[in-house]
């Protein structure tokens, strides 16, 4: 079974991040191109929940928007991939489930890459939404998340965020 500790040193060192630690029991976040990304730890369920915010729509397009995040998660990235939300007040999280069990470093590093490429996709998406209102058309923007500029600065709520 694939430790949570030993999941957040394997995430550190392909993002080139050796002071990527837990923050705090079960929990660790990172910002990376601009979005916070958040690993939390769930031993009873054995396995690793990934989730980040990649938007918000506004109140005029929210059932518009319902039916297509709905739609996305009808196996968008997979049978067993991430799922999209909306939140009462807007917000859009992408969120997924990894198992620890019968996992190997290398399948989890797969997995956290294609979540990450996933929610710069949807990010892009709803940030052109304010534009155009086909925005959910558009292609994937095939983003390298390995690329992109990471921080490990603590995260704020959203509130508190500049």
């Amino acid at each position: 079974m694939l430790q949570f500790e030993d999941a957040i040193q394997a995430l550190a060192d392909a993002l080139h991040l050796p002071g990527l630690r837990a923050q705090q029991e079960g929990l660790c976040q990172l910002r990376i191109g601009g979005l916070d990304f958040a690993l939390a730890h769930y031993p009873g369920l054995h396995g690793v929940a990934l989730r980040v915010c990649v938007g918000h729509i506004a109140n005029d397009r929210f059932a518009h928007w319902l039916e297509v995040l709905a739609s996305a998660n009808l196996f968008g990235d997979g049978p067993t991939g991430s799922v999209l939300g909306l939140e009462p007040d807007g917000s859009v999280f992408l969120t997924q489930f990894i198992p620890q069990r019968g996992i190997e470093t290398g399948t989890f590093l797969r997995i956290c890459s294609g979540f990450i490429g996933r929610a710069f996709d949807w990010a892009g998406r709803l940030q052109d939404a304010a534009s155009s209102p086909l925005a959910h058309l558009y292609p994937p923007s095939g983003i390298d998340p390995m690329q992109l500029g990471v921080s490990t600065q603590k995260l704020l709520p959203a509130e508190q965020r500049a």
